[in-house]
């Protein structure tokens, strides 16, 4: 497949292999076309590489669960019930390739990393199916963040000038000394970039809403059921408290789950990932960027772009307006959220 001009006519061809994912190659691919200029926009990338990777099949074979079942037609079919499988059925991957898009497009400034903090998610459009019972329809939801994190050498460490303060240097001269540790994380932040760059990152988990707010124990998750979707719990500043904190029901026509994580303060920054469990099941994933959430901190997603409830596409599961909201609040940044061991290195 030409990845770019330059290499069209050449008999050399880059190979970009991914043995636990090849979507993930294929994401590569997509995003070095939108760099070489053979595509101009991700979604011509996305139809590009799907092409390439697969030739035409019936519609009915046309499911990113089974990529390869074009290799076992034995006879040609009419030319107007064949089309191309998705080579990208990840949603998350193909966000990504969005995002490349807009690095793209516009300068570095306007794209830069923040931290925020995660307050709150919902789940709206009606109260997901996901309890293996035939009496009751519902849902145990609690939630999981990660964040990516990248581990540096020791002179990363120090050209960030980290260093555990006393009891007394806090109190005197605290306000200067946390003015002169933020500039010495912004002087030092080009160098975290140039590290990152080429280091492996590893996702962190930040949140554990199961572990945090109910003590691990499973039976203390809230039941939601589709029935009742107007009953709700009382959130709870307390974590671990008897109440169940920080769950709801939303009432009215767009029923649904809120999850209030503001009293945990769930810092997020670069790139993340939101998980979302019933009981012990993964049954939504989102991953994002902070550089891409605008001012006012709100994210939406379709459940046909989320991973995993993408793939119910006779909505047994996942009612079909569901969406899944972020609300997310802008803190101050701290590049540390990104490195990883910090504490260790602090010792």
């Amino acid at each position: 497949m030409p990845l770019s001009p330059e290499i069209h006519n050449s008999t050399n061809f880059p190979f970009v292999p991914s043995l636990v994912n090849p979507g993930k190659s294929c994401a590569y691919a997509a995003s070095f076309m939108l760099f070489g200029g053979t595509v101009l926009s991700a979604q011509e990338a996305v139809e590009s590489v799907s092409k390439e990777r697969n030739p035409l099949v019936p519609p009915e074979l046309d499911t990113h669960k089974q990529p390869r079942l074009h290799t076992r037609l034995q006879a040609p079919l009419p030319p107007m019930v064949l089309q191309h499988t998705r080579a990208l059925g990840i949603p998350s991957h193909v966000r990504y390739i969005s995002y490349f898009e807009g690095l793209l497009r516009s300068s570095g400034d306007q794209w830069k990393c923040n931290t925020a903090q995660l307050s709150r998610v919902r789940v709206v459009g009606g109260v997901p199916n996901l309890h293996q019972s035939l009496l009751q329809k519902g849902c145990k939801l609690h939630a999981v963040v990660q964040v990516a994190q990248y581990q540096l050498p020791l002179e990363a460490y120090m050209a960030l000038g980290l260093e555990k303060a006393s009891p007394m240097s806090k109190r005197v001269g605290g306000r200067e000394r946390e003015k002169a540790q933020q500039g010495k994380e912004a002087a030092a932040e080009a160098l975290f970039a140039e590290l990152t760059g080429s280091e492996p990152a590893v996702l962190h988990t930040v949140f554990d809403q199961l572990q945090v707010a109910y003590g691990g124990d499973k039976q203390r998750l809230p039941f939601y059921s589709q029935s009742d979707a107007t009953a709700s719990t009382t959130p709870s500043r307390r974590p671990g408290g008897p109440d169940s904190p920080g769950a709801a029901a939303v009432a009215g026509k767009s029923a649904g789950i809120d999850l209030d994580l503001s009293a945990y303060d769930v810092r997020v920054r670069g790139d993340c990932i939101l998980h979302l469990y019933s009981e012990d099941v993964r049954v939504m994933s989102i991953a994002f960027h902070t550089a891409f959430v605008a001012g006012s901190g709100y994210l939406q997603f379709d459940a046909a772009v989320v991973d995993l409830a993408c793939e119910d596409k006779q909505h047994k599961a996942f009612p079909a307006a569901t969406k899944v909201e972020l609300f997310l609040t802008p803190v101050d940044d701290s590049i540390l959220l990104n490195v990883q061991n910090v504490d260790a290195m602090l010792r």
